[in-house]
Formats: structure tokens, C-alpha cells, sequence
């Protein structure tokens, strides 16, 4: 083969394997074959929408475009939490935001922020805008995702009043524990509480697992027990248990 011959070929294949490459960088399209909606699908187990609506927000520049995620009847409208303390709808729809980032990344899509509007019957109740800066920040240092599925978890055994549980969620329960390792945050601490005084399948160790999370963290821990106290439900009594063994983890804590 003449050195001719040789150049020739091997500008074939860097030409070849160049047009691969800008091939493979293109965007994947919403709705096309390749499109990956497992993010929303994952939202969607997580928070039982009754519709998702999403998509790229028009914008004349393609880098400055936002992207939409519109939450619809959500059972985010049945947690008592969200009616005491609105901070807590903001660190879902951050979780929610962070989520459909990654899947946005796997369709090699850039989008300036997420945008995540959360509607009840049709109308706008409350809409969070992030930007991509905060949820690379958000991913190095959030706890939510864990307790999100714990709270999915516990939730529909606390509103139904159960004595059992399915060896999956309890599974799950477990492993999601077992990975929190810094809380400070105000609502992770009271879901943690929550789970600690309420969820109690037979022959399942809840206290031992939420104690071994509360005890890395004891500061925090001791406060957030303190106000989960001054918040007490109307159906809770200072000297029935779960209610009243709160004092005593303090006191355990403590030591």
C-alpha cells in the first residue's frame, strides 16, 4: 500500500469516527424513539400525580431555553407537613427538579433552569424555578431522596393504620435509613421522628434505625425533637405513648 494510499484511509476513518462523534452529541428530541422519560416515570411513582405535563419553555437562543415540569393532583396536597411549614413543597419540587436533571443530561439536553409548577384541580398553586448551578450544589450535599421514598412509605401506612408491612417496603425502608448519614435538615429530621414514633411493622427495628441516624447527628436531632414536641398533633397526648417517649430520646440522645 503506497503512503498515498495510506493517508487516504486513515482520513476516511478520523472523518468516519469524527461524524460518529458529532452524531452521538446531537440532542435527543422529546417524543422521539430514543427520548428517555425515566425521570418523570420515577416522579411519577414517587408522588402520584394524576398528570405530568413537561417540556422545553420557547426561547430564541437554544442555550437560554428552561424546561417545564408540571405537576398535576398530586398527593403532595395530602401531607400535613406542606400545611405547616410551605418550605417543605419547595424541597420536593427541588427534588423533583433535581431528578428530571439527570434524565435531561442522559437525552444530552442543556436547559438554563428547571422550572416546576405544582397545580391542584387546574389551577397554579405554587411554581419553584432552578437553576443549574443550584441543583449541581443541591446534588453534593441533599439527603431529600431518601426521604422521600421513606415518607412514600410511611405516609400510606400511618394514614391507614396499619400493623403490617410488605417485606419490599420494609426492604426499602431499611436501605434508605441505613444511607443517611449528615441530616440537618429541618424537614428530613421531622419525617425521621415521624417514622421513629409511628411506623412499627411486627418485629421490624424502626427506633434502632432512625436512633443510629439521629444519634450521628445529635444537635440537630435534639432541636428538631424539641419542635416536633411544641408541634403536637391534635390527637396526641403528653402522656400516651409514642407522643410522650419523645422526652425520653432527648434524654438518650444526650448522653
Amino acid at each position: 500500500m503506497t503512503l498515498f494510499k495510506r493517508f487516504f484511509f486513515v482520513a476516511i476513518f478520523i472523518f468516519t469516527f469524527s461524524c460518529q462523534n458529532t452524531k452521538v452529541s446531537k440532542e435527543i428530541l422529546l417524543g422521539s424513539k430514543n427520548f428517555s422519560d425515566a425521570g418523570i416515570q420515577e416522579i411519577g411513582k414517587i408522588f402520584f400525580p394524576e398528570i405530568i405535563k413537561h417540556g422545553p419553555v420557547d426561547a430564541k437562543l437554544k442555550d437560554k431555553r428552561d424546561y417545564e415540569i408540571k405537576i398535576f393532583n398530586s398527593d403532595l396536597f395530602l401531607r400535613d407537613s406542606f400545611q405547616s411549614d410551605p418550605l417543605n413543597l419547595e424541597l420536593y419540587s427541588k427534588n423533583i427538579a433535581f431528578l428530571y436533571k439527570k434524565d435531561l443530561l442522559k437525552n444530552r439536553s442543556n436547559f438554563k433552569n428547571i422550572i416546576v409548577e405544582i397545580y391542584n384541580n387546574k389551577v397554579l398553586y405554587k411554581k419553584f424555578e432552578f437553576s443549574e448551578n443550584e441543583l449541581i450544589e443541591y446534588s453534593k450535599i441533599t439527603t431529600i431522596q431518601p426521604i422521600i421514598i421513606i415518607n412514600r412509605i410511611f405516609e400510606p401506612y400511618k394514614n391507614f393504620e396499619e400493623s403490617t408491612a410488605s417485606e419490599e417496603s420494609k426492604d426499602l425502608m431499611t436501605k434508605n435509613i441505613k444511607s443517611i448519614d449528615k441530616v440537618t435538615n429541618k424537614f428530613d429530621l421531622e419525617v425521621l421522628i415521624n417514622v421513629w414514633m409511628y411506623y412499627d411493622p411486627t418485629d421490624f427495628p424502626t427506633r434502632d434505625l432512625v436512633f443510629s441516624v439521629l444519634e450521628k447527628n445529635k444537635l440537630e436531632s435534639i432541636q428538631a425533637i424539641k419542635d416536633r414536641i411544641k408541634d403536637k398533633k391534635e390527637w396526641e397526648d403528653d402522656d400516651s405513648a409514642p407522643f410522650s417517649e419523645l422526652k425520653h430520646l432527648i434524654e438518650k440522645l444526650k448522653k
